[in-house]
């Protein structure tokens, strides 16, 4: 009996075009004023929950100079914020420092992931590399100091996920005494508090390491497959 006039509800649904981002739905409801004839059009959120982005950690602002804030609304990962400039910073120190022979001329064009998981690429254009292949990974998940302060947990590896037997060849490597290993990935765990140019150095030197020590090794495994094949 009211003015008001529900016509229709729609429920829109989108992601933006990296693959990590979150999902948002949207519920539209248009109205119709019987009175003047008019339309009007609400717009509710309803995913993500309404309130539980308090609980989500995403990039931001803080005291400690972090560069991130674990409070902060509204995050999503996007191209030019500012772990994408952290980690191509990375990759523009190791690729300066690393012989042409040993350069990756793959890598990523932005950190993927989610606001709480970050991830970066580096790869060679020849077999058996490849994005999800064989490649250079940098994983980022941030999180509290034991003093309460914010940090990231830097993961700086080797990953292998679809090159069959090559964990044969790279059985008994070790890049650094504290690596771990697990699911075809070899990776040292970093944390930085600041995205400035000690931790930019400090996790390129860790990657380089592995690909001073890695790559030769993959490139050997290859020729061995080629030599068995022919």
């Amino acid at each position: 009996d009211g003015a008001l006039q529900v016509l229709l509800i729609r429920i829109s649904c989108g992601t933006a075009v990296t693959a990590g981002d979150l999902v948002t739905c949207i519920q539209l409801t248009p109205y119709r004023d019987r009175d003047t004839g008019s339309l009007y059009i609400q717009a509710n959120t309803i995913i993500p929950v309404p309130g539980v982005e308090d609980y989500v950690v995403g990039v931001g602002e803080s005291s400690t100079g972090a560069g991130f804030s674990p409070n902060r609304r509204g995050y999503s990962t996007n191209r030019e914020d500012e772990v994408t400039r952290f980690l191509q910073g990375v990759s523009d120190v190791v690729l300066a420092d690393l012989g042409e022979e040993l350069k990756p001329d793959r890598k990523s064009r932005w950190a993927g992931g989610t606001a709480g998981w970050r991830y970066y690429h580096m790869w060679y254009s020849q077999r058996p590399w490849g994005n999800w292949d064989a490649t250079y990974l940098i994983e980022m998940v941030p999180q509290r100091s034991k003093d309460g302060g914010n940090i990231w947990r830097v993961d700086v590896g080797f990953a292998y996920w679809n090159v069959e037997d090559l964990g044969r060849r790279l059985a008994g490597v070790a890049v650094f005494e504290d690596q771990k290993f697990k699911d075809e990935r070899f990776w040292v765990s970093r944390e930085i508090a600041a995205f400035d140019d000690d931790s930019t150095q400090a996790v390129a030197e860790t990657l380089k390491r592995f690909i001073e020590v890695i790559t030769p090794q993959v490139v050997a495994f290859e020729r061995d497959n080629n030599q068995q094949d022919t």
